[in-house]
């Protein structure tokens, strides 16, 4: 086998595809930091940030036999990325937030909304009257 640390990605997708266990090892260490640079910047919380990273390695490493297009395996990468991710935010804790009047007022001030954001905290404070339970995702 050639040099693997040489081996443009395309070219390392289709030996790992073959069972090439070297391959696919050098696979996961070519696109490891990158997955996890973009969980990074997708939430904070360092110990769900390492075990994403994994998850999606995982993944990747099960599924690469079905991909079709070694040439394309960046943006199928990206789509187990995205997905993963998907997932992990439907899992976190929601929280139930309400607002009365002198508190929409303060957020407008505060950040001058304009009269589009000033509607929308209308609508909530609305909904919240007639009962309607919004539920928005706590953010760490």
């Amino acid at each position: 086998m050639a040099n693997l640390k040489k081996m443009e990605l395309h070219t390392l997708v289709s030996h790992a595809q073959k069972g090439e266990v070297k391959a696919l090892e050098r696979l996961i260490r070519n696109v490891q930091k990158d997955v996890y640079a973009i969980f990074s910047h997708l939430t904070t919380r360092r110990e769900d940030i390492a075990d994403l990273t994994q998850e999606t390695l995982i993944k990747m490493a099960k599924a690469l036999p079905q991909l079709k297009n070694p040439a394309k395996f960046k943006s199928w990468l990206n789509q187990i990325i995205s997905n993963t991710f998907i997932n992990y935010t439907k899992k976190l804790p929601q929280e139930r937030i309400e607002l009365d009047e002198e508190q929409i007022n303060e957020i407008k001030d505060k950040f001058n909304f304009d009269s589009k954001y000033g509607d929308i905290l209308n609508e909530y404070k609305e909904a919240e009257i007639k009962g309607l339970d919004l539920v928005y995702l706590k953010v760490n």
